[in-house]
């Protein structure tokens, strides 16, 4: 065991404290939400957000749960494809962030 790895544990707890302290007023407040976010593969394979709608505030958990989603999308599209996925979003019983696709659709341009 390394040192950091002894660490590990209690880093967790203070980072979320230290979160919450700064930013738990933009914890979403509902337990469920419906909306959508627009994506795109670019020509270096990378994802990019386009846009997003729904009523959830920007914060350090909507980010970090939006990019855990995104990065766990199978995709077998080319560069440029651009997509529209419908999403319902809720929070669990431990306040984790569940993002859940409900639709994808191809936007042509």
């Amino acid at each position: 065991m390394t040192l950091a790895n002894a660490f590990e544990p209690i880093e967790q707890i203070n980072k979320n404290i230290v979160m919450s302290n700064t930013w738990g007023h933009l914890f979403p407040q509902k337990k469920y939400y419906e909306g959508h976010i627009t994506i795109a593969r670019g020509v270096y394979s990378e994802i990019i957000i386009l846009e997003e709608d729904i009523d959830i505030e920007g914060s350090p958990w909507w980010y970090e749960a939006t990019y855990d989603f995104i990065n766990e999308l199978t995709w077998d599209v080319e560069a440029g494809e651009i997509f529209k996925i419908d999403i319902a979003v809720s929070i669990d019983e431990e306040q984790q962030i569940c993002i859940n696709e409900l639709r994808r659709n191809q936007i042509m341009i």
